[in-house]
């Protein structure tokens, strides 16, 4: 697994239900702090989902 430049993003209709810290829900892996501190996602884990705003239509 690479060390250095990989990122990953995973988004979802109507977001996560998640509270943010410093304006942001996500998980700083190097300063140890976000929904999941200090580590990667882990099978079993679990991201509250927020209700979405709006329907979307194709």
């Amino acid at each position: 697994m690479p060390q250095r430049g990989m990122r990953s993003y995973l988004a979802v209709q109507g977001g996560f239900d998640i509270p943010a810290m410093l304006g942001s829900a996500s998980t700083d892996l190097k300063a140890k702090f976000g929904r999941i501190p200090g580590r990667t996602l882990q099978d079993g884990d679990q991201l509250p989902l927020d209700k979405p705003t709006r329907t979307f239509d194709p």
